[in-house]
């Protein structure tokens, strides 16, 4: 079966139960274009370019029961990881280095 796509690019959802940090880490310090917010029931969904992609940073009305798991893929299974691609690494790591954020 192949899919017939509607866009070129994907959506990755990350479930927060504190958005203010994560909006401050993808719209302050990595400078993601906010595309805007989608209520729906039950939560809400602030959505950012990514080039031909999207993230989603979304929020619960009744949080999840579970916490988020630290430690990478060897601490839980389920997706753990996304990649971003960008031009300029070693640029990017330095300002990683002279921010508050750990990689």
């Amino acid at each position: 079966m192949k899919l017939d796509l509607l866009s070129p690019g994907i959506e990755v959802g990350l479930v927060t139960t504190n958005l203010e940090p994560m909006v401050a880490f993808y719209e302050g310090f990595l400078e993601l274009e906010p595309q805007g917010d989608i209520d729906f029931e039950g939560g809400t969904q602030r959505r950012y370019s990514l080039g031909a992609n999207v993230l989603k940073l979304v929020t619960y009305t009744t949080p999840p029961p579970a916490p988020a798991a630290p430690g990478g893929g060897r601490a839980q299974a389920g997706l753990r990881y996304f990649t971003i691609g960008v031009n300029g690494l070693r640029a990017v790591s330095e300002a990683f280095e002279a921010s508050e954020y750990e990689v």
